[in-house]
This record gives structure tokens, C-alpha cells and sequence, in this order.
């Protein structure tokens, strides 16, 4: 499943690009995100809580960094598995950051999801709606955090 948004953030780029590589302020804005732990110099470990349908569900995720060009890129692989063994997945993302004005910056991220298992049986147009949902939350919560109003 691919995954794609964009948006933009009232906030000079280099503030955003910080706010995003630092695990304990990006994961205040990943909805779900219950804990997010640095366990090594491009590696995190996160557990995130969700509903999808009639599902709750917890995953832990490890997420790793393989690639940043400052201020322009960032590209993560992932996998995670479902806590009660309701299903995985494996994701990759590109995160790409440009600067319209000196005071804006605009995020466009492009995932392609894998999901196996239990989670499946819900198909494309359930996943996608929630990843829809989730990917507006996040990015309405980056915004809270960083925009001067």
C-alpha cells in the first residue's frame, strides 16, 4: 500500500528538520505513540497503539535512518509486529523537506506499507482511510508544536 501527503508548517526548515530527528519531540506527535527509544545512532525502537476497525492494536516498531541529505531528505526502513501477533508489516519512507518562503516549510513523505497477517483481512480502503486519518494527525500536532501563532 502506498502512503503519500504533503503539508506545510509555519516554521523556518532548519527548526522543523531538528524537531523531526529528535525522537522525543517527534514522537509527542505520532498519534498512538505510547514510548520511542533511541537504541542506537539511526535506530529507534517505538511502540504505537491504534484502532483499525474493530481492532485495537500495539505494535513495536523498529525504525532505522538510512539515508538524510540536510535539510532536503530523509529515508527510513521499518518493520513492526503486532504485540498479540495479529499481523507485521515493513514499510519504507522518504520524507522530503523544501522551503517555499524563508518562514515556511513543506513536507511531502511517501511510504509503501507491507502488511501481512490478520491487520490484511481489512484491505487497501480501510488501511489507507486510517492512514489518511493518522497521517492528518500528525501532521496538525508538528504545527501545534512548532508554529508561532
Amino acid at each position: 500500500m502506498k502512503i503519500n501527503e504533503t503539508f506545510s508548517i509555519n516554521a523556518p526548515i532548519e527548526k522543523v528538520w531538528d524537531f523531526i530527528l529528535d525522537p522525543k519531540c517527534v514522537g509527542t506527535c505520532i498519534p498512538g505513540c505510547e514510548e520511542i527509544e533511541q537504541t542506537s545512532e539511526n535506530e529507534y525502537l517505538t511502540v504505537i497503539k491504534a484502532k483499525v476497525g474493530f481492532l485495537s492494536v500495539r505494535f513495536k516498531v523498529n525504525s532505522v535512518i538510512v539515508e538524510t541529505i540536510l535539510h532536503s531528505m530523509i529515508r527510513t526502513i521499518g518493520s513492526g509486529e503486532e504485540v498479540k501477533k495479529k499481523g507485521h508489516f515493513k514499510q519504507t519512507t522518504i520524507v522530503s523537506f523544501t522551503k517555499p518562503s524563508e518562514n515556511t516549510t513543506e513536507i511531502t513523505y511517501e511510504s509503501d506499507v507491507n502488511i501481512v497477517g490478520r491487520l490484511a483481512i481489512f484491505g487497501d480502503m480501510v488501511m489507507r482511510a486510517k492512514a489518511k486519518s493518522l497521517g492528518k494527525e500528525f501532521a496538525d500536532l508538528i504545527k501545534k508544536n512548532l508554529e508561532v501563532n
